[in-house]
């Protein structure tokens, strides 16, 4: 029980941060939709082989983090 209770307080803390980034700090979104399925795919492979699994997070985050590294030019930000 005690660290459910941890974790609720930590999440409302989060959240309360968040809440108050998207408040004071100028935004743009933009949304899309990924075919992400031969990524789904290679992934159950790997993981049906390979001792340590990856989640689709991770590899969503990597690809992600890798584009931006190549690629600065798309990341936003303000001069």
């Amino acid at each position: 029980m005690g660290s459910e209770r941890y974790f609720d307080i930590s999440r409302k803390i989060i959240a309360a941060m968040t809440t108050e980034g998207w408040k004071n700090v100028p935004h743009a979104s933009v949304l899309l939709d990924a075919d992400v399925g031969l990524l789904r795919k290679i992934l159950k492979d790997h993981n049906h082989t390979h001792s340590e699994s990856i989640s689709l997070n991770s590899a969503m985050l990597k690809v992600l983090s890798e584009g931006l590294n190549a690629n600065p030019g798309l990341n936003g930000h303000i001069h």
